[in-house]
C-alpha cells in the first residue's frame, strides 16, 4: 500500500468522486414543502459541486509526474539502461480515470449542469462509473494488442469483494459527507440559512 502524499490525496479526491456520485442523485431527489430543508439540501449540492470541480483538477495534477516519468526518455546511462516502452492498454488503465474524472468534473462549470436535476443525476452517476475500475478494464482491452497486461481477474478486483466494497463504499460516502457538511459550514451560509426566520 502507498502512502505517500500524491496517494494519500488521489484517495481522498476519488472518495469525494464516488461519495459525489452515490449521494448527490439522492439529494436531488428528495422533495419536501418546509423551506429550510430545500435551501440546506441546494447549499449541500453546490458545495458538493464546488468541490467536485476543484478536485477534478487537482486530481488530473496529481497524475502529471507519473506522466512525465513514463514518457520521458532515458538521456544517461545513470538514468537508465534500459528504454521502456508501455504499451497502450497499461497506459490507458493508469490515465484513463484521471481523464474521465477530469471531463466529467468540468462539466459542472456550466450552470446548468448542477441547477436542472436530469443533468445532475447523469453526471453524477457518469462520475460514479466511467472511471470505475470495471470500466477501465474493458477501455484498457479495446487497446490491448493481444496479450493482457492487467493483472488477473481475481486481483484487480480483491477489493471489489462483497464486504470490502461495502466498506469501501460507506468510507467514500461518510469522506465525501463530512468533506462538503465542513465546506458548508467555513462558507458561513449554513449559519445563515439556519438563523433565517
Amino acid at each position: 500500500m502507498d502512502f505517500t502524499v500524491s496517494s494519500v490525496l488521489k484517495n481522498f479526491m476519488e472518495s469525494l468522486f464516488v461519495g459525489f456520485g452515490i449521494l448527490i442523485p439522492i439529494f436531488a431527489l428528495i422533495r419536501t414543502s418546509n423551506l429550510k430543508t430545500i435551501q440546506v439540501k441546494d447549499l449541500f449540492i453546490l458545495q458538493a459541486v464546488q468541490a467536485v470541480r476543484l478536485s477534478g483538477i487537482f486530481y488530473a495534477v496529481l497524475q502529471i509526474p507519473m506522466l512525465y516519468t513514463i514518457l520521458k526518455p532515458a538521456e544517461s546511462a545513470t538514468d537508465s539502461m534500459v528504454s521502456i516502452s508501455y504499451p497502450a492498454s497499461y497506459l490507458v488503465t493508469i490515465f484513463f480515470p484521471a481523464l474521465a474524472y477530469l471531463i466529467i468534473s468540468q462539466l459542472f462549470w456550466m450552470k446548468k449542469m448542477y441547477v436542472s436535476k436530469t443533468p445532475l443525476i447523469i453526471l453524477a452517476l457518469l462520475l460514479l462509473i466511467i472511471p470505475s475500475p470495471s470500466v477501465t478494464a474493458l477501455v484498457s482491452r479495446l487497446f490491448a494488442d493481444g496479450q493482457d497486461y492487467l493483472p488477473s481477474s481475481w486481483t484487480m478486483f480483491t477489493s471489489m469483494m462483497p464486504g470490502n466494497l461495502a466498506v469501501r463504499t460507506l468510507l467514500h460516502i461518510v469522506i465525501f459527507f463530512f468533506t462538503t457538511f465542513t465546506l458548508m459550514l467555513l462558507s458561513g451560509r449554513l449559519k445563515k440559512i439556519i438563523g433565517e426566520k
